[in-house]
């Protein structure tokens, strides 16, 4: 018995692309399984069931994955959870992993996204004889795994890069390192409409073991009015005895709900002991709700009703979202907002925080809030050749300690400055000792010290000339600024 599964061990790598990554033929829509920077792709939230019955007849138990995934996207961010089993016949693993992507916008078209997740899963071995029990470990083969991805998008085009293993976890089977090995995988999809009613997505996937066995996936999907999906693709490899054959696709949409199901055709070895593979994958995508609009009814009797294209779902058309292909805000003309306030999030200076149209969409101070920093730079005083702050200072430093509190997404500037008098080296010194007077007199307010942010400058930035003992005065102050997050 030992001998087989050994054996089965060995051969696995050449059938099955090592069964330590899982065969997938619907990596188009499962490809946060492989690259966790698709996590935040999509803003609307995202449900997905996959699962694969490989090799019928192939062996008396079952080969095969499936897995669970929930995506969402929060503006630039997303999250994912997957949850997973992988039976390859003697070897069964499940698990979970937990993703974030992070998108980092290079214009209106086009966005960097990355990603990184980690979770565990769980090795065990089946149908060991009794006498082989001594050889295996099988009652807490718990390994951790981690993966880095990296995806690129232009309007609908994807291409992505990520590495799968990068712990190099022990498998934990027997008193040898049985080693996850790392996993390299690339993606390549493609969306453009053929025609007002078809679609048509190329799509490309490639895998590669760090032992060297690898695997590429071809499809080419045809979408009828978002309602009916025909696909056909093969999946095979650079080895000509062990190509895996062509494979069909089909798919419904209901709303919100897309099935996929796909039969493969196998051309190898395989094929003379085995029915082919099925494989199905359900998602459901859960859209915001939108106001309905108000129509009077003789509008609608003398106005014929016109279909627009939304490609992105976010409700402004096409022909007027300046991000077709990004779900967006209709305040920003469809392009991400994350704080709605009408400036797009690649165009925002402060992004988290609604602001003025007029001012990169940062707020605008009130004419209290400005008088308060006035207030504070003109009367902010050190005492000569000292940081010490005078006690006068004190009310208008706390003024400005309650106009932080009050407004959590402020940042605090702080430039220090002195007049002419000693050398260089000691006014430099003496400028960022009296910005960080000022930072710690706020901070004991209760602000955080990440957001006050110092500066210092020495005698290089005076405002008037240093020629009397009045200007030199002029000279030696502090100067607020204030931004958001």
């Amino acid at each position: 018995m030992i001998r087989k599964i050994l054996l089965l061990l060995i051969l696995l790598p050449i059938i099955g692309f090592g069964q330590q990554s899982a065969l997938v033929s619907h990596y188009y829509e499962n490809i946060t399984l492989f690259n966790p920077s698709m996590a935040g792709y999509d803003e609307n939230t995202s449900i997905r069931l996959n699962a694969r019955q490989q090799w019928y007849k192939f062996t008396d138990t079952n080969i095969g994955r499936s897995s669970l995934s929930i995506n969402k996207g929060f503006a630039d961010d997303g999250v994912g959870v997957s949850i997973f089993s992988d039976n390859s016949g003697n070897i069964i693993k499940s698990g979970f992993n937990v993703s974030y992507s992070r998108r980092v916008a290079i214009n209106d078209k086009s966005s960097v996204f990355f990603g990184l997740s980690g979770g565990y899963q769980n090795n065990q071995i089946q149908n060991i004889s009794v006498l082989d029990f001594q050889y295996f470990d099988n009652k807490y083969n718990w390994s951790p795994n981690t993966a880095f991805g990296l995806t690129y998008n232009y309007e609908s085009f994807l291409l992505g890069v990520s590495v799968d293993g990068l712990l190099d976890s022990d498998l934990g089977f027997t008193e040898q390192e049985n080693i996850l090995e790392k996993h390299y995988y690339a993606f390549m999809s493609y969306n453009f409409a053929a025609s007002s009613s078809v679609d048509l997505k190329p799509s490309i996937f490639y895998k590669e073991a760090e032992s060297g066995f690898s695997q590429f996936d071809l499809n080419l999907n045809l979408s009828y009015k978002n309602a009916l999906t025909v696909g056909f693709g093969y999946k095979g490899n650079f080895s000509e005895d062990s190509d895996f054959g062509p494979l069909v696709t089909l798919g419904l949409n209901f709303g919100n709900i897309k099935s996929l199901i796909s039969q493969e055709f196998n051309s190898s070895e395989v094929s003379s002991y085995s029915v082919g593979t099925t494989e199905i994958t359900l998602s459901y995508v859960v859209s915001p709700k939108e106001e309905p609009i108000a129509v009077k009814k003789k509008e609608v009797e003398t106005i014929e009703e016109e279909e627009f294209k939304d490609s992105d779902n976010d409700g402004v058309i096409d022909e007027e979202d300046l991000c077709p292909n990004e779900y967006g805000s209709k305040s920003a003309k469809g392009c991400p907002d994350f704080d709605n306030d009408g400036v797009r999030d690649s165009e925002d200076k402060c992004p988290n925080t609604i602001g003025d149209l007029m001012n990169g969409g940062c707020p605008l101070l009130s004419q209290e809030d400005s008088s308060t920093l006035v207030d504070a730079m003109i009367n902010l005083e050190f005492d000569k050749n000292s940081s010490d702050l005078k006690q006068s200072s004190s009310p208008y430093l706390s003024n400005i300690g309650k106009l932080l509190l009050g407004n959590k997404n402020m940042l605090l500037i702080i430039s220090g400055h002195t007049d002419s008098d000693a050398s260089d080296e000691y006014n430099f010194s003496l400028s960022a000792k009296r910005a960080q007077a000022v930072r710690n007199y706020i901070i004991k307010m209760g602000v955080s010290k990440s957001r006050l942010i110092i500066d210092f400058y020495g005698e290089t930035k005076p405002i008037v000339p240093n020629d009397t003992d009045y200007n030199k005065q002029k000279n030696r102050r502090v100067e607020f600024g204030v931004t958001f997050i």
